[in-house]
Parts: C-alpha cells; structure tokens; sequence
C-alpha cells in the first residue's frame, strides 16, 4: 500500500507540479504561511499564560490525590 501511495505522489508531482507552480507558491501561499505561524504562536502563548494557574492547580490537586 505504502508503495502504490509513493507511486501515485510520483505521478502527481512529475505531471503537475511544476516549476511555475513554486513560483505561485513563493509569492502567495508562503507569505501566507508565515502569517498563520505568526497567530498561531500568539495564540499558544496567550493561552498557556491564561491557563497556567488551572493546570497547577490541577498538579497540585493530583499530587494531593496520589498521596
């Protein structure tokens, strides 16, 4: 199966992905890319400052539990 899927890709990148397709890709998905890391981060770092004392409340809780 793994094979026949690598075979495919082939196909797929040798008939259709071509040299101006990465152009396309560099000018608008990369920039685009980029954006979305960019907010994605924003958001990971905004919500672990949110949520850091209801996850140590939670450890302390577990630890109280386990012992």
């Amino acid at each position: 199966m793994k094979r026949f899927i690598a075979k495919y890709m082939l196909y797929i990148y040798l008939n259709f992905i071509k040299e101006e397709n990465l152009t396309i890709y560099k000018k608008w998905a990369l920039p685009l890319i980029k954006v979305l890391r960019f907010l994605n981060s924003i958001y990971i770092w905004t919500a672990s400052i949110l949520f850091f004392p209801i996850f140590l409340i939670g450890m302390f809780i577990e630890e109280k539990e386990n012992n």
